[in-house]
């Protein structure tokens, strides 16, 4: 229902720019990469996928 909710996770191998997560994060459950300073427990956000995320944080030509 897209309520923040702040979870330890478990991290496994580093690939490039990714990280595995092994353990704390359900199959159908979304993370944060950005802004997260900015959250408090219990409210609802608007999830937006990465890709349109950095491309609106772009300058336009």
């Amino acid at each position: 229902d897209s309520t923040i909710e702040k979870r330890f996770v478990q991290t496994g191998y580093e690939m490039q720019n990714d990280i595995i997560i092994d353990r704390g994060l359900g199959s159908n459950e979304t993370i944060v990469t950005e802004g997260y300073h900015k959250l408090i427990p219990g409210i609802k956000v608007m999830p937006v996928p990465a890709n349109q995320a950095n491309a609106s944080s772009q300058p336009k030509h």
